[in-house]
């Protein structure tokens, strides 16, 4: 199920324009899309402005190049503090790798495993419509990929490890990403339910 069809509800808004994001010229950000043309070889991400803890985040994803294997994604990073100004890293955010259905830990630079984990063999090559419903209080995430779900992780750390932050898009080793129609719920109502999975 697509999640066009919820981006008009009470609560969801747009995060489309350059002014919602801090990052460097290696990006480029218009019309509701945030696209890589920096250097590949390197890792850098474009954050929100804004600090978020609980949400829903619903945004469009691909890879435009042919990418290394298992080198290079499509990431979205949580619950980190802000990089000091200037800087772009990921120190200290867990890591939503949806088409893969990966997560990855900053903080400990290990892999998360899910409790539970669909793989799909989605192709970073094109686009995907993604779901991801996140719960600081719980350490919950959920995550969705074209209407079906993939991820469903608590966090299996102490809690007071996770701080609202921005949210980060990532460009990742040899990949040249692209992020657009990126919408944002906080505090959903009905933080359990993926609303592009179908009961």
């Amino acid at each position: 199920m697509s999640y066009k069809e919820f981006t008009d509800r009470p609560g969801m808004r747009a995060l489309n324009e350059a002014k919602d994001f801090d990052y460097t010229d290696s990006w480029v950000i218009e019309d509701g899309n945030i696209r890589w043309v920096g250097y590949q070889g390197g890792q850098e991400s474009a954050f929100t402005k804004e600090d978020f803890g609980s949400f829903r985040l619903f945004v469009t994803m691909r890879i435009t190049e042919t990418v290394t294997p298992n080198s290079t994604h499509l990431a979205v990073m949580i619950w980190g503090k802000r990089p000091a100004e200037g800087t772009y890293g990921s120190k200290g955010f867990v890591s939503i790798i949806p088409p893969n259905t990966w997560m990855w830990d900053y903080r400990r630079d290990c892999w998360i495993y899910a409790q539970k984990r669909y793989e799909h063999n989605l192709a970073q090559e094109e686009w995907h419509e993604v779901e991801i419903l996140a719960d600081i209080k719980r350490g919950h995430i959920r995550t969705a990929v074209d209407g079906l779900e993939t991820i469903d992780y608590f966090y299996q750390h102490d809690l007071k490890d996770l701080v609202a932050g921005p949210i980060a898009f990532q460009q990742h080793w040899d990949g040249i990403p692209e992020y657009k129609d990126i919408y944002i719920e906080v505090d959903p109502k009905d933080a359990d339910k993926l609303l592009t999975v179908k009961e």
